[in-house]
């Protein structure tokens, strides 16, 4: 009697995923991850944040000159038509 088993790469690749998201998911649900977690986003967090606010300030001062130039422009914009009435 002989019995043949054939396995395909393909196979061996699915199994190998299956168990890698096991093992993944026993880690991300284990006792303490969350406790670490929290731990570095805590450490991660102030940075972060200081981050965003110094992005939005560096935007501010580009977005206060657009307001200026259009301000000015329609400023200009109203004396030439009001020059232009009288």
């Amino acid at each position: 009697m002989k019995i043949e088993i054939e396995i395909d790469e393909r196979m061996i690749r699915e199994e190998i995923l299956k168990l890698a998201d096991k093992i993944i998911r026993n880690n991300c649900t284990a006792w303490g991850v969350e406790d670490q977690i929290r731990r570095e986003v805590n450490l991660l967090w102030n940075d972060s944040i200081q981050a965003i606010v110094n992005e939005e300030l560096a935007k501010a001062d580009l977005l206060r000159a657009k307001i200026a130039a259009t301000l000015e422009r329609k400023i200009q914009g109203q004396l030439t038509a009001l020059m232009k009435t009288k």
